[in-house]
């Protein structure tokens, strides 16, 4: 088929095409790269569209490592942020530094011809100051990119990366409410052995009653309780049962007796769940910040736009 040959010049982070019968130049997407040393020369590149003039930025790009190993959390979240270069003395104004997604934006390796370059300072200054505040840029990571976390020592839990503190607190009730049902079954067979105690004794008494010739036959089932409704009151949460229901003075003892057990069983179950829920509701929080260790620079280049920020 017939053809030409064009001339594909490289650059540091991709591949520009120029026609020499055409105008237009083609730039193909550069990927992301370990970037150059201070020694080497900042690559320059220029953003298509916006009004104004074309001003310097500092486009740099960087994988930011989050470690924190009592909770074992590890995040590497990648971070691009632009700031402004003061074109007179082509200082850095990392304080002035915004998040950038580069993908948004028409980047090429060769300026727009629309754009005037509104700078003073010349391009040999221009790149030893930005490449001087490579190390400001740590800084500037280190302080703004922090982690926090949330952990509940009672409990031994901590929160997800990212995890909001509501969510983290919700988690933490849930356990309050787990640990709650473990320690209702252990009262329940706690107070499930105190209640067998008084039964055997109405027991007893009601055999006594049923061998005493001189008690009456319309009263010797004077202690014979419903156990199993008793009891079922108590795991249930119905009220407890009081004496004054009683058909006889020895049933009206041990309904009282009953009662007793079930209001001791609430209370100390009432006493176990607002600890409980006490203790989830302490959070400490816990905010990482990344090491220079874990700061690794990606991109780091001068960027010209018109209206950037």
């Amino acid at each position: 088929m017939p053809g030409r040959v064009l001339d594909a010049v490289p650059v540091a982070n991709g591949l520009t095409v120029e026609r020499s019968d055409d105008t237009t130049q083609a730039t193909f997407a550069f990927a992301r790269a370990r970037r150059a040393r201070q020694s080497e020369s900042l690559e320059q590149l220029w953003v298509y569209g916006g009004s104004g003039d074309y001003r310097p930025y500092l486009l740099a790009e960087a994988i930011v490592t989050h470690s924190e190993p009592r909770s074992g959390a590890h995040l590497s979240s990648l971070r691009s942020y632009v700031a402004p270069i003061n074109p007179s003395d082509g200082s850095v104004a990392w304080y002035n530094a915004r998040p950038l997604d580069p993908d948004s934006l028409d980047i090429r390796a060769v300026p727009d011809p629309s754009h005037h370059a509104a700078a003073s300072v010349s391009p040999e200054m221009l790149t030893q100051e930005a490449a001087q505040a490579e190390e400001t840029f740590r800084q500037f990571l280190a302080s703004t990119e922090k982690l926090r976390l949330f952990h509940n020592g009672e409990f031994g839990i901590y929160s997800e990366p990212n995890e909001s503190r509501q969510s983290f607190l919700a988690r933490c009730l849930e356990e309050a409410r787990r640990r709650v049902d473990d320690e209702a079954e252990r009262l329940e067979g706690t107070f499930r052995r105190r209640l067998d105690q008084v039964k055997e004794l109405s027991e007893r008494d009601q055999r006594e009653i049923d061998k005493d010739d001189t008690v009456p036959k319309n009263m010797s089932n004077e202690v014979n309780l419903a156990w199993g409704q008793r009891l079922y009151n108590m795991t249930s949460g119905k009220p407890a049962a009081v004496a004054e229901a009683s058909q006889s003075p020895r049933e009206g003892d041990y309904l009282e007796k009953i009662a007793m057990i079930q209001k001791a069983w609430d209370r100390e179950l009432e006493g176990i769940r607002e600890d409980l829920e006490s203790k989830a509701n302490e959070i400490e929080e816990i905010v990482v910040a990344p090491a220079g260790k874990n700061i690794e620079i990606t991109r780091y280049l001068i960027l010209w736009g018109a209206g950037l920020l």
